[in-house]
This record gives C-alpha cells, sequence and structure tokens, in this order.
C-alpha cells in the first residue's frame, strides 16, 4: 500500500543514508518467536509456539544481555512481551499488554506517550519502541481495510516526527549527532492479517536504516 511515505523519501534522496532492505523471517512466524530469534540470531521451531501465551526467559546468549553487559542503558517500550523474556534487564521499561488484539491503540499510545520525550533526553543508549497497532489490525480487518490505512499513516506521521527530531539535532555534538533510526517488522502477513506459518506473505518483511 506504500503508505510509509516518509521511509521511501528519505530512501531516495539524492545523498542520503537512509536504506531499505526486504528481510526473510525463518518460521515459525508468531511474534514471540520472532522476538526471540531477532534477538538470539537462532532459529525458533514450531514446539516454542505453546510458550506465546507464558514466555519464558531468555537464557541464551542475546543482544539485550550483551548491551548490558557493556554497559549500554536501553528503555523498552510497548509489547510486554519484552517483559516476560528479557525480566530486569531494562534500564527503563514501559510495557503495555499485548493479546487483546482488538485493542489497535493502547500499546501505540503509550509508546508514543514515553517515545518522544525520551527523544529529547541523553540518558540512554538504545531506545526499543514496539509499536503493535498494524498487527492487531490484520488479526481483525484484514490488510487492505481502513482501520490498516488509517494505523499505517499514524505510523508515518510519527515517523516523519522522529526522523524531524533526529536531523534537528544531528549537528556536531548535537543530542543527536550519531544516532541510528532502525525501522523494522519481526514478520510479515497474509491478506487476511494472519501470520505464524511460512508463506511467502508471512515471512518477508522490510528494515529502514537512517543515521542522522
Amino acid at each position: 500500500m506504500n503508505k510509509l511515505e516518509v521511509l521511501q523519501m528519505l530512501a531516495s534522496e539524492e545523498g542520503s543514508s537512509a536504506r531499505i532492505f526486504k528481510a526473510i523471517a525463518d518460521p515459525p512466524t508468531t511474534s514471540l518467536q520472532r522476538l526471540k530469534g531477532l534477538t538470539t540470531g537462532g532459529l525458533p521451531t514450531f514446539i516454542d509456539v505453546g510458550n506465546s501465551f507464558g514466555a519464558p526467559a531468555i537464557t541464551e546468549d542475546n543482544l539485550i544481555y550483551q548491551l548490558i553487559k557493556n554497559g549500554r542503558r536501553v528503555i523498552m517500550m510497548g509489547d510486554d512481551t519484552w517483559l516476560q523474556v528479557f525480566p530486569n534487564h531494562f534500564h527503563e521499561a514501559y510495557p503495555f499488554p499485548s493479546f487483546n488484539v482488538k485493542d489497535l491503540h493502547t500499546v501505540d499510545n503509550g509508546v508514543i506517550e514515553h517515545m518522544f520525550p525520551a527523544l529529547y533526553r541523553n540518558d540512554w543508549d538504545v531506545i526499543i519502541a514496539h509499536f503493535l497497532g498494524v498487527d492487531h489490525a490484520g488479526h481483525i480487518f484484514g490488510v487492505d481495510t481502513p482501520p490498516m490505512i488509517e494505523k499505517l499513516e499514524q505510523y508515518n506521521d510519527i515517523l516523519k516526527e522522529v526522523v524531524s527530531i533526529l536531523k534537528n539535532h544531528s549537528e556536531p555534538g548535537g543530542l543527536h549527532e550519531n544516532t541510528m533510526l532502525i525501522v523494522m517488522g519481526d514478520h510479515g502477513q497474509t491478506l487476511n492479517g494472519d501470520h505464524g506459518g511460512g508463506t511467502p506473505e508471512e515471512v518477508t518483511f522490510g528494515i529502514f536504516i537512517f543515521s542522522s
């Protein structure tokens, strides 16, 4: 639907540092298993899907552990699954309940509430902002529907504001002189909005990277 126009615009600007990549996930493409795969580099199995509603803490080596081990301050906001798999890991955490797929806004609004003030602070090294509205809109309404389009347009506006903040504070010595923005999914969706399996629509997602 190409509703995240700001990403395309940034990637197409001459001399821009922005890049868009196509990524392929390993199934199963349920959110917990993809989070595990992204942070550990491992390959979750379909047996792991049984843990989706009571996620055990990840004890194997992982990105979050390595960040904290090396003195990085990580702030997490959004999907509360992060706190289930990484308890007591975060410098700050603002979790919101993730399993009510009929709720398109609570998690996203919570992320917005905490993310923008944090972008004007210098007491963090990594921010994880996990939005859920698009995922839930797909499950309830499907992909090519007004609620999904409204969510994507909202995200486009949010990203415009984030990029503006980064650019406006990217001067030498500025707050965001060396900030990198990564925007990505953790899986794709079928046209019906489902995910969990290994079809091309479910395993394909995008990664956008921009350095201010």
